[in-house]
């Protein structure tokens, strides 16, 4: 660089606060040499170095071009971005001002934004830098396409001068305040365009005839989607059409004003004669929702399924009935309602009509009402005539219509129990089935035929056969429980003594039965052990069978007994079983004998067989036993034979219920064997007692035995009176410290 031209260039680009002495001092040094003539030069190199140091010291502030060889003012660059502006009309885009002003574009960004906050006129939007005189200009623009063109999208007017949508639209709306179109959500119109349109619409549909879908007219004459509904609606509300529109989305329907004239008086034609209207007529004159349409037109009628009634129709019938209600007599609702009304629709109606009610009064075949005074009236005449009836009848037969009823229930649960096991079990319950549905349809069959009877005797002349079949049908349940009842008064006081015995029966059974599981569950778990008789468990389950078996085979019998009405007196013996089982049904007879062969065998399994169905027609729980109520049980034996031993005084059931104690406690389980049995449980208990504890258990037993043999040696009565209450006080007070 020259030296003058370098200085100068130097002091013109001095800024910032006021020269200090040293400052003054260069420049006028500078100026010196200035005056002085170009002899000497400073160096590219020096020159960037002053510069380097002003700007060090905060005395200059420039920028640097992007190739680094010039230097730029801030307020240099504002007017070159000023002129480029001007010169691209209002509107420029930063990024492409940075190859013309060869300036970082940080440098362009930070200025424009000032300039923006600078001046209210300019506007920074998505990078491009725009003056108000560009907006007010495509503004024009965009007023006079519109002139040409009728409509334009926003969406269309941002791609075409590349603005942003929400600021387009804001524009737009805030310009035409003084301008006559109209913007709508996603377009803006002219006045004209609208007027053009709504003509247009009021042209075609004013020339429609009959109902025509909306979707389908709207695109057969290409209106514009975006104002049609509502120029439609708008032309509807301002009378210009005399139509209206109904339904929704694809079934939009207009119908046109002479239509609908003609299709109301047609309707109000048709339900004035008929006081009625169904709504398959009203679909087929296209009405789109005829309940609510019949609902806004007549008000004061009546709702059904399929129809619509008036007013006058629903007052007579309403009169009609209230007229039946005070009297002993019946009404035929079918001569004064439509023949199309079904059977739940004759019920709602009636059920709007304040003087129906159950209490007044009920309705048969759907077309017949009768008074609640006509039902009591034959309601007493049942009760008389069947009392007369029964007055005639022996006391057994009374028995029997009061006992009938349990009886058949009981031979079908104990038919539908036995159906339960083995091969064919399908087919028996189905068996069983079928043969209770014909004796139920007989005997309905007969009350049926009673009760029609004596209707037809007391109304035969004067009411209908289907009437009367309705009326038989209704007081059918009833014949017979009039028939029971006054049995069951002559019987009662037995019946609950019978029933509270029953009861009592039922439930000794059932403790039974549990006993019985239980000390056959200990049997079988006694011979599975190693120190039993491999042939032991027959003599258990033989046992239990003559014993705890026997007994629940006669309980068995004496709650049939009562349950049949037949004597049982006392039942122990093998004649006494036969005699009961001779009285009883066949079917439950067969039963019981083959449970009462199976007492003599020595199978717990066989005869719990037998036994389930029998008790399962008792409706006595035939389960397994569970683990917990079998603690309960050996839980509460443990006491019962700790209290039995601890009363008795003999020796021989001492040292029975003493082993069967010990053997309990140790094993956790109650053995139920007889006398000769016992000395089958020593072994199991050989493991856990003390050497002197065992020799006292056998020494006890052996003296026993001896005794029993007539032994002349005396001294096992001497052993066994001083040692009977060491050997209960023993049982009583053993616990083993370790189960085996």
């Amino acid at each position: 660089f020259p030296c003058g031209n370098s200085m100068r260039s130097v002091y013109n680009f001095v800024v910032g606060p006021q020269p200090t002495d040293e400052i003054r001092k260069l420049q006028a040094e500078f100026r010196q040499l200035q005056k002085e003539d170009a002899s000497q030069r400073l160096s590219e190199i020096n020159c960037r170095e002053i510069v380097q140091k002003l700007i060090k010291l905060g005395k200059l502030e420039v920028i640097f071009t992007l190739d680094g060889r010039e230097y730029l003012t801030l307020p240099q660059l504002e007017r070159e971005i000023q002129d480029e502006l001007l010169v691209r009309k209002g509107r420029v885009t930063l990024t492409d001002l940075q190859p013309i002003l060869q300036v970082d574009l940080l440098h362009i960004e930070k200025k424009a934004k000032e300039l923006v906050n600078k001046r209210r006129d300019l506007q920074l939007i998505q990078g491009d830098l725009i003056s108000n005189y560009y907006i007010e200009s495509t503004i024009n623009q965009i007023f006079e396409a519109l002139l040409e063109e009728g409509q334009y999208s926003f969406a269309d007017l941002a791609r075409r001068f590349e603005l942003p949508l929400e600021f387009l639209r804001t524009t737009l709306a805030r310009a035409n305040e003084n301008r006559n179109f109209h913007l709508e959500d996603d377009s803006v119109y002219t006045d004209g365009y609208l007027k053009a349109q709504e003509a247009y619409i009021r042209g075609v549909f004013n020339a429609l005839t009959r109902p025509t879908n909306v979707n389908t007219l709207l695109a057969q004459y290409k209106f514009n989607p975006n104002l049609f509904n509502g120029l439609l609606e708008s032309l509807i509300n301002r009378k210009k059409l005399a139509g209206f529109v109904q339904g929704r989305r694809e079934q939009l329907t207009y119908v046109p004003g002479i239509y609908n004239v003609t299709r109301q008086d047609w309707i109000q034609s048709f339900f004035s004669q008929n006081s009625y209207i169904t709504f398959d007529i009203l679909n087929k004159v296209q009405i789109s929702n005829p309940r609510s349409f019949m609902e806004s037109v007549y008000p004061d009628g009546i709702s059904l399924d399929s129809s619509y009634v008036s007013k006058s129709l629903f007052q007579q019938l309403n009169d009609n009935i209230e007229e039946t209600n005070n009297s002993e007599t019946w009404l035929d609702i079918s001569g004064y309602l439509p023949i199309s009304l079904s059977a739940s629709e004759i019920s709602t109606l009636l059920s709007h009509c304040k003087s129906f009610s159950e209490k007044t009064g009920t309705v048969f075949c759907s077309c017949y009402y009768v008074s609640r005074k006509f039902l009591d009236r034959c309601h007493r005449l049942f009760e008389q005539n069947l009392r007369e009836e029964l007055k005639k009848a022996k006391p057994e037969e009374l028995l029997a219509l009061d006992s009938s009823k349990r009886k058949d229930e009981d031979e079908e649960t104990s038919s539908s129990s036995r159906s339960k096991k083995g091969k064919g079990k399908a087919k028996a319950k189905e068996t069983t089935s079928t043969s209770k549905k014909k004796k139920t349809s007989s005997e309905t069959s007969k009350t049926h035929k009673d009760a029609l009877e004596y209707l037809e005797s007391w109304f035969g002349e004067e009411c209908s056969e289907d009437l009367l079949e309705g009326l038989a049908e209704h007081f059918r349940s009833t014949v017979t429980d009039m028939r029971s009842a006054f049995a069951r008064e002559l019987f009662r006081e037995s019946a609950d003594k019978l029933n509270k015995r029953q009861a009592t029966l039922q439930k000794d059974l059932e403790l039974l039965y549990t006993k019985f599981q239980l000390f056959a569950n200990s049997a079988v778990s006694f011979a599975q052990e190693d120190y039993a008789r491999k042939d032991v468990l027959p003599l258990f389950e033989a046992h239990l069978i003559r014993t705890l078996g026997t007994d629940i085979i006669n309980m068995i019998l004496r709650s049939l007994a009562l349950h049949h009405c037949v004597e049982d007196s006392n039942i122990e013996s093998t004649e006494d079983r036969n005699r009961v089982l001779a009285l009883l049904p066949q079917k439950t007879s067969k039963q019981l004998e083959k449970v009462m062969k199976s007492i003599s065998s020595k199978n717990v399994e066989s005869f719990m067989k037998e036994l389930e169905p029998i008790l399962e027609g008792l409706q006595i729980p035939v389960k397994k036993l569970d683990k917990k109520r079998e603690r309960n049980m050996v839980h509460n034996f443990k006491q019962i034979l700790q209290e039995q031993l601890s009363k008795t005084e003999s020796a021989a059931e001492a040292y029975h219920v003493g082993v069967v104690l010990i053997h309990l406690k140790i094993h956790n389980r109650v053995l139920h064997c007889s006398n000769r049995l016992i000395n089958e449980v020593l072994p199991s208990l050989s493991e856990t007692l003390t050497s002197d504890d065992l020799k006292l258990v056998n020494d006890f037993g052996q003296s026993l035995v001896a005794i029993l043999k007539h032994d002349p040696d005396s001294s096992a009565h001497q052993f066994l009176s001083d040692n009977l209450d060491a050997f209960k006080l023993f049982a009583i007070s053993f616990s083993p410290k370790t189960k085996q």
